[in-house]
């Protein structure tokens, strides 16, 4: 009774609070929610789009990087000083003139060498090497890396790539793109000039454009991983949704579970090398930054929805006081 008593007595009061959330505070709710789900689509369709530019913009920018590197091969092929030791009758002075004229060549991340056959010198890094020891150097304990990379060298025979990642042992694993070039003949190759460049630099310089935390891959026609992130483990090779999802070229992003955790893959794949360039997400990361977005709107909206209440209860509290006043003086 008494809160019945109390509530008439402060009717105003009552149908200012019922005011303010039949027209102001319900409103308020339904469109935050609608706003929020809004927002929170159009973050995430942004948040896949700024990956696939990305993606395709760095493949582009490894193509050119490719591209440049083969010109820059064909230069050192006409080269005089790098050219006196193609003859095979070459002196030390002019191996050691040589070796340091290559290094001229080498390109931001990328080291320039170059192997003669018939002499087998190779000149890298300001040394000459045999490529015996050039590989063993490249490969440290692993003898299958090291023969493999020999074989690499011996059988190139047009713009090629070849990678460390897939071997252990490797203290420090390592890109090379080779090129054969003729110094001497115009119709037969007699050298290969190649460029080495460390992974994990590269990786990084892949990497660093993504905001959030990526893994990024390159993969060869032949499915091997010649750039591989950490977060690509041994486990995507047995992976068969991942196989399946690197041969259906109409789908372009696909979940993989590795290690008890669930990962997006978005990919690009070039369809005149046959290369593929990848991307990993972790979903939890993923879910993080919306998560944020989210708490950020909602902030703002909370903070703005006190704000516009207080002003309305303001507001009204001056009209009521107003027509009080009014009031009173009528019946004075």
């Amino acid at each position: 009774m008494k809160i019945r008593e109390h509530f008439k007595k402060k009717k105003y009061l009552v149908q200012l609070i019922l005011t303010i959330a039949g027209f102001v505070c319900i409103p308020l709710i339904l469109s935050q929610m609608l706003i929020i789900e809004r927002s929170t689509q159009e973050y995430a369709n942004l948040n896949e789009q700024s990956i696939r530019e990305k993606l395709y913009s760095n493949f582009s920018y490894f193509k050119e990087e490719m591209s440049g590197l083969s010109y820059t091969a064909a230069k050192v092929s006409q080269d005089q000083t790098i050219r006196a030791v193609a003859k095979g009758t070459a002196n030390e002075y002019e191996v050691y003139l040589a070796a340091n004229r290559i290094d001229e060549y080498s390109d931001g991340l990328w080291k320039a060498g170059v192997w003669f056959y018939e002499s087998g010198h190779v000149l890298h890094n300001n040394v000459n090497l045999s490529l015996n020891q050039f590989c063993n150097r490249i490969a440290g304990e692993s003898t299958i890396c090291s023969t493999a990379l020999q074989q690499f060298f011996q059988e190139t025979e047009s713009l090629e790539v070849f990678s460390t990642v897939k071997y252990s042992d490797i203290a420090q694993d390592v890109i090379i793109i080779a090129k054969p070039v003729s110094f001497r003949s115009a119709l037969e190759k007699d050298a290969t000039v190649f460029f080495v460049a460390q992974h994990n630099e590269l990786e990084q310089n892949f990497s660093e454009v993504f905001r959030n935390k990526v893994g990024v891959a390159l993969i060869d026609p032949e499915s091997n991983f010649l750039i591989q992130s950490e977060s690509f483990s041994g486990e995507w090779y047995s992976d068969a949704s991942f196989h399946k999802f690197l041969a259906e070229d109409s789908q372009n992003h696909c979940v993989v579970h590795i290690d008890g955790k669930n990962f997006k893959v978005y990919k690009y794949r070039d369809a005149a090398s046959e290369y593929f360039y990848l991307v990993s997400i972790d979903e939890d990361d993923i879910g993080v930054q919306l998560r944020k977005h989210i708490n950020s709107i909602q902030l703002v909206m909370v903070v703005s929805s006190i704000l516009m209440i207080v002003l309305l209860v303001l507001i009204w509290n001056i009209c009521l006081n107003y027509q009080l006043i009014h009031g009173q003086q009528r019946v004075v």
